[in-house]
């Protein structure tokens, strides 16, 4: 046991229980998506090693040791207003 950490128990109230649930569910569904997302993104890609829109680096493809290639974000990724006023 940590100093820090009790060997207690609360009991939540309804809002803050309610939240983190919403929070926790909402973020697997987010990652789920984003791990489709790169998927597709990688096999669109190939062997390419940038991935890029309209002049910006979105992902790139490394390895490490000569393992199997993964994605990376790119730098300074627009925004989501960015993205949709690019696409309007």
């Amino acid at each position: 046991m940590h100093p820090d950490i009790a060997d207690d128990d609360i009991d939540l109230d309804d809002d803050t229980a309610t939240e983190y649930l919403a929070s926790f569910a909402e973020a697997k569904t987010a990652e789920a998506r984003h791990t489709a997302a790169k998927s597709r993104l990688a096999i669109a890609m190939g062997t390419a090693r940038r991935a890029r829109w309209r002049g910006k680096t979105i992902a790139t493809r490394q390895t490490k040791n000569g393992g199997t290639p993964y994605l990376v974000a790119g730098r300074n990724l627009p925004n989501l207003a960015e993205l949709i006023g690019a696409t309007a």
